[in-house]
C-alpha cells in the first residue's frame, strides 16, 4: 500500500494562508487507483489475455473488491492518455519506406441484437533489424468496423512506399488506385505462398508439394545467411542466387499447372503464388 503524505504549513508571524503541497496527478482524478495498477490490468487484459470479469475475481481473492465496470472506465481513461502516444508511432512508422499489414476478424458485442458482430484489427508493423535499417520493431493495431478497400485507404493515407501484404483483394485495389498515385507498391509474402502448399501436402501428400516446400527452404536458408548485412549485399545476393531460384520454381509451376484438374486444392495453391 502506498502512502502519500502532504503536511501543511503555515507561517505563525504572519498568520498567512496555509500552503500545502498538490497531490501527485492519478491518471483516473479524485480516485484511488494508481497509475501502475491500471498499467497492470491493462498489460493483463491486452497482452495477457486475461478478461477483466476474471481479474476482479483474482483482486477479489487479494481483499480488493473492484466491479468489472470500473477496471472498464480505467481502461478507457488508460486508452484516452496515451492516445497521442499512439497517433505519433503510428505516423511515425508511416514515415518509413516500407510496411507490413495485416487483418485479423474482431468479434465486438452488439448491444440489442443479441449476438456479436465482426469488425476488424488491422496490424501495421515495422521492422528493418534483419539489414540493420532505420525503422525500429514496431507494431501498431487499428480497429476498423469492416476489412474493405475504404478502411485501408483511410489507414495509409499518408504512406508511401512498399507494403508487405497477404494475396487479400483489398491491398490490389489499394495499389491500383488511381488516388493513391502508384504511392504504394506491394511486396507479397512468400510465407503466405507456402503456407498453402503445407496445407495441400497435410491433406494429400502431394510430392509436389513437398517438392515446392523443398525450394521454398532454399530461398529461406539464402535469407537465413544474408540476415544482418546491409541492403546492398543482401540485395546482391538475392540478385545472385535467389533469382534464379525462384525463376525456376516459377516455371516448374507453369509446367505442372497444365496437368492438374482446376478442382484440386494444389492447382489454387499454384494459382495464388503464381499470380503475386
Amino acid at each position: 500500500m502506498l502512502r502519500t503524505i502532504r503536511p501543511k504549513y503555515a507561517c505563525r508571524s504572519c498568520e498567512g494562508a496555509i500552503v500545502q503541497a498538490p497531490a501527485p496527478a492519478r491518471l483516473v482524478e479524485g480516485g484511488m487507483a494508481t497509475t501502475a495498477l491500471i498499467a497492470h490490468i491493462a498489460a493483463a487484459k491486452y497482452a495477457w489475455q486475461s478478461t477483466l470479469y476474471r481479474q476482479t475475481q483474482i483482486l477479489a481473492g487479494q481483499g480488493v473488491v473492484v466491479d468489472r465496470q470500473t477496471l472498464a472506465r480505467w481502461m478507457g481513461s488508460a486508452a484516452w492518455l496515451v492516445r497521442g502516444l499512439y497517433d505519433l508511432q503510428l505516423k511515425t512508422m508511416h514515415g518509413f519506406e516500407r510496411l507490413f499489414c495485416d487483418e485479423t476478424p474482431m468479434p465486438v458485442l452488439d448491444p440489442g441484437r443479441g449476438r456479436t458482430r465482426i469488425c476488424q484489427f488491422w496490424a501495421h508493423a515495422t521492422d528493418d533489424r534483419a539489414w540493420k535499417g532505420p525503422a525500429p520493431p514496431a507494431v501498431a493495431y487499428v480497429f476498423a468496423g469492416g476489412r474493405g478497400k475504404k478502411e485501408i485507404v483511410a489507414q495509409l493515407a499518408g504512406f508511401e512506399g512498399v507494403l508487405q501484404v497477404d494475396g487479400y483483394a483489398a491491398y490490389a485495389s489499394l495499389a491500383g488506385d488511381a488516388k493513391m498515385s502508384g504511392q504504394i507498391q506491394l511486396a507479397y509474402c512468400l510465407v503466405h505462398a507456402r503456407r498453402n502448399f503445407v496445407r495441400v501436402h497435410k491433406t494429400t501428400n502431394s510430392p509436389f508439394a513437398a517438392e515446392v516446400i523443398e525450394r521454398i527452404a532454399a530461398v529461406y536458408a539464402i535469407e537465413e545467411r544474408i540476415r544482418g548485412l546491409d541492403a546492398g549485399e543482401r540485395r546482391a545476393t538475392r540478385q545472385a542466387e535467389t533469382k534464379p531460384l525462384m525463376e525456376a520454381l516459377r516455371i516448374r509451376l507453369i509446367a505442372v499447372k497444365d496437368g492438374i484438374s482446376r478442382r484440386s486444392t494444389l492447382i489454387k495453391a499454384i494459382d495464388y503464388m503464381l499470380e503475386r
